[in-house]
Parts: structure tokens; C-alpha cells; sequence
């Protein structure tokens, strides 16, 4: 249909002026056009009270289920982990997340930061370094003047008075006294350190103490709920919680020119004195020890922990010797991209660039420029997995690496040795 333009006369009938005809016809077709309209309205009503259950409904409920078990899952979780069978439950208005809320009238409901911050919170405590030099400690994520006193945080995850924090918060300290959550100093001593993994763990005289739980790093997922507790600054803001999620896995974090270890990254605001405090899921378990952050110009956001399998491992080894054995190779290696910087090009693997006299490596017959391809059957396409599963192993155990050699590829079993100091 088109528009008739405003300068053409408008179709008459005989005995009556334009303007009486149009009014008219005007006014006789209100009542049928609504008529018309409330009919149809009232039959779609009908339509969809009938349909609708028998359409709708159940595939609604289908997507649902999946989602409402999960649920059911987690209010398990938490009633099983102490949070009370007394309370209500409730997702949080803001983040979404399953977590109690206080049946106290006048209080909003409590989300699972919340939760995290209360189940976690009593275990973290503060660590003053003091040392006598600049070199003491690093100064990655120290605080305070340097060659007088540092600060950090850590996590109690022994009740006989065991604590873990990072190795940089410690390294070269005259003197480590802990500040616990009850507001207690007490003197601590270092029961061992393990620069590799930037992890120690610390004694003090007392028991009975808060307890964090710890979780399962490896079950952690992009987009999950983190909350960072630590010490920022200084003691002053002891405690301090903040939240974000989980931004990648696998990452890797180069402690030192040699050696780099995996990490967690999370977006969690994370500053100078966290080291060493705890990184919580939605249900307050520990999942990680904060280590470090991204500090460059426009770069927000990106901050890194060990996950609590490789700090169970490593503190359990440190409680009951003092230091980590670690199965050796006795090779150096390069990845892809630090390859192609040199003009080398591979697509599979890691290569050998230097192979260590008399190492492991070096008595099996692995030569420089060999590529590593497999380690028991399993890919190794990068330092930490070939790191991964070298650590799986045993000192003193056997083998069997797949090799690529110019265009031959073979397998070469080799007994591993352990890791020089």
C-alpha cells in the first residue's frame, strides 16, 4: 500500500460533503476494529492456557534439571562442611553463586565470599620478616624498608602449628614472627623452603589452631569463583578479602631464569603482601598460595598462585625432611617459541640444547638437539609438562622417552637421578 500524496482530491460520493463522509465511516469502524482485536487477544489466551503446559513446561523442566541437581549438590557440600543445617540457602543476587544466608532479620543474605571469607579467614595470618640486607626476601611482594622488615601473609594448615607461604616472603630473614588471627605474635622458625615451587613452610609453638581445608586444584574451572585473603600493604589491612574468578590454568611463571612452574591466574585483586596467603573456591576451600602479580603499565588483573596439590606435595616432603628430592633428566630444553627465536622450527615436542656430563640424560646416550617427544607413552610439548611427568615419577626409576633424531625417531629408556641442590 502506498501513501496518497497530500495534493490529490479525495474520492467523493454523491449528497454528502467529504468531511461528513470520512467522519462517519471513521466512527462506524471503531467498534468493529475493537471488537475484532479483543476476539483475537481472548483466543490467544486460550491458546496459550491450554499449549502452553503441555508445550512449554516440560522442556523447561529438561533444561533445568541438569542445573537444579547441581544445586542440590552443592547445598550438600556445604551442610556436610559445617555451614548448619539451620539455615536457608540462597543464590547471590550479584554473582549468582549457592551459599547460606542468616535467618537474623535485618541482615542480607550471605553470598559465598562471604562464606569463603569466614571458613578461611581464621587460618590466615601475617608473617614480618626481618632482615639485615636488600637481597633479603627479593622484594617481589615485600613491604616495609628494606634491610629492616618485610611483611607477607600465610595460611595454617596444620593444627600443630604448620604454616605455608611462599619461599621469597621468608628468603634470607633474620627473624619471621607470625601474627595470628586471634592477635597472638609468636616467633616462627623455617621448617624448609623450596625455591622451585617459591614455597616454605614455617613452625610455631602452639596448638589447636583454625584449620583451612584444602580443596583439589586439579578439579578447578575457568570462570569459577576465587577469593584472595592476605595482608596488602601492611598489617594494618591484615586479612583482606577480595573476589574475582578463575582466569586460566596451566600457566606457566618463571621464579627464576631457569626454572618455571605452573600457576592458577586469577583476576582476584592481589597486592604487595598476599604472598603467601590462600586463594578459596565458592565453598571456602583453599585452592591455591597467591605467589605473584603481573606488574606492567595498562595490565590489570592478573594474578598467580600455586595450585594446593603441587603445596601439599611440597610441604608434606618439607615437614618430613626438610627440603624436596626431585627424579633429574639432566638436560636443558627448549619450547617452540623460545626455538623459533633462535631460527629453529619444530612442530612436536621440546628440544635438547644442552645435555648435563655425567647426567642421567648424558649416560642414556640423549644428545643436543634431540626432540623429546614422549615420556612413557605421554606427549611432553612443553617444559612443564615434561616437568610433570618426570616429577610423577621416582628417583632412581626408569623411563622411556620417545626421541626424534634427524629424520629417525627412537626410544631410549632412561634411569632417573636426583636433582642436584
Amino acid at each position: 500500500m502506498y501513501d496518497q500524496p497530500n495534493d490529490l482530491p479525495a474520492p467523493s460520493e454523491p449528497g454528502l460533503p467529504v468531511e461528513s463522509r470520512q467522519v462517519e465511516r471513521g466512527r462506524a469502524g471503531v467498534p468493529n476494529a475493537f471488537l475484532i482485536a479483543a476476539l483475537s487477544s481472548l483466543v490467544t489466551c486460550v491458546v496459550m492456557l491450554v499449549l502452553a503446559p503441555a508445550l512449554v513446561y516440560p522442556r523447561v523442566a529438561d533444561l533445568l534439571r541438569p542445573e537444579l541437581k547441581k544445586v542440590e549438590r552443592q547445598i550438600a557440600q556445604l551442610q556436610s562442611s559445617g555451614a548448619g543445617s539451620a539455615v536457608r540457602y540462597v543464590a547471590s543476587p550479584d554473582m549468582g553463586w549457592l551459599a547460606p544466608s542468616s535467618d537474623a532479620s535485618g541482615l542480607p543474605p550471605v553470598t559465598a565470599v562471604t562464606l569463603a571469607s569466614e571458613k578461611v579467614g581464621p587460618a590466615v595470618v601475617g608473617i614480618i620478616a626481618g632482615s639485615d640486607s636488600e637481597e633479603a626476601g627479593n622484594g617481589r611482594f615485600h613491604n616495609g624498608s628494606f634491610g629492616q622488615q618485610s611483611s607477607g601473609s600465610g595460611l595454617i594448615f596444620d593444627s600443630r602449628g604448620y604454616i605455608v607461604t611462599n619461599h621469597h616472603v621468608v628468603d634470607g630473614a633474620r627473624s619471621i614472627d607470625v601474627i595470628l588471627a586471634d592477635g597472638r605474635r609468636l616467633a616462627a622458625r623455617v621448617v624448609g623452603a623450596d625455591p622451585r615451587t617459591d614455597l616454605a613452610v614455617l613452625k610455631v609453638e602452639a596448638s589447636n589452631l583454625p584449620v583451612a581445608e584444602l580443596g583439589d586444584s586439579d578439579k578447578v574451572r575457568i570462570g569459577d569463583l576465587a577469593v584472595a585473603i592476605g595482608n596488602p600493604v601492611s598489617m594494618e589491612f591484615q586479612r583482606t578479602v577480595t573476589a574475582g574468578v578463575i582466569s586460566g590454568l596451566g600457566r606457566s611463571l618463571r621464579v627464576t631464569p631457569n626454572n618455571a612452574i605452573e600457576v592458577i591466574q586469577t583476576d582476584a585483586a592481589i597486592s604487595p603482601g598476599n604472598s603467601g596467603g590462600p586463594l578459596a573456591n565458592a565453598l571456602g576451600q583453599v585452592i591455591g598460595i597467591n605467589t605473584a602479580k603481573m606488574s606492567l603499565p595498562d595490565v590489570e588483573g592478573m594474578g598467580f598462585a600455586v595450585p594446593i596439590n603441587t603445596v601439599k606435595r611440597v610441604a608434606a616432603e618439607l615437614i618430613q625432611s626438610g627440603k624436596v628430592t626431585r627424579p633429574w633428566l639432566g638436560v636443558g630444553i627448549l619450547e617452540q617459541d623460545e626455538a623459533a627465536q633462535r631460527g629453529i622450527s619444530f612442530d612436536h615436542g621440546v628440544m635438547v640444547y644442552e645435555v648435563v656430563p655425567n647426567g642421567p640424560a648424558a649416560v642414556a646416550g640423549i644428545r643436543v638437539r634431540d626432540m623429546i617427544l614422549a615420556v612413557d607413552g605421554k606427549a611432553t610439548d612443553s617444559y612443564l609438562t615434561l616437568r610433570k611427568l618426570l616429577e610423577a615419577k621416582r628417583v632412581g626409576q626408569r623411563v622411556e622417552l620417545r626421541v626424534r633424531r634427524g629424520e629417525q625417531e627412537l626410544t631410549i629408556g632412561v634411569v632417573l637421578g636426583q636433582m642436584p641442590e
